[in-house]
């Protein structure tokens, strides 16, 4: 929460958009706030895991929604890497 804290402090002191016309688009915003929730997830993730073991043991469920969770910081990454800047 803390790296959060800074990162949130960072950009919007740093931001070029603060400094000219403080209008940020709606895909900026997004991806600053997946970003955050990515960070906020893996911070917690152990407890999180630890939840569904005790949930459902025996389960694979922690399994798969760490599978889904890395493809989805892979294709956002593709995502990124692909898009005009």
């Amino acid at each position: 929460m803390i790296a959060t804290g800074i990162l949130l402090a960072f950009y919007y002191e740093a931001s070029p958009a603060r400094a000219s016309a403080s209008v940020r688009s709606i895909s900026e915003e997004a991806a600053f706030a997946s970003m955050g929730a990515i960070l906020v997830v893996m911070t917690l993730w152990p407890f999180l895991d630890g939840w569904l073991r005790r949930r459902w043991p025996g389960s694979e469920a922690s399994v798969y929604l760490g599978i889904v969770a890395m493809l989805a910081i892979l294709g956002l990454t593709v995502w990124e890497a692909l898009a005009a800047h």
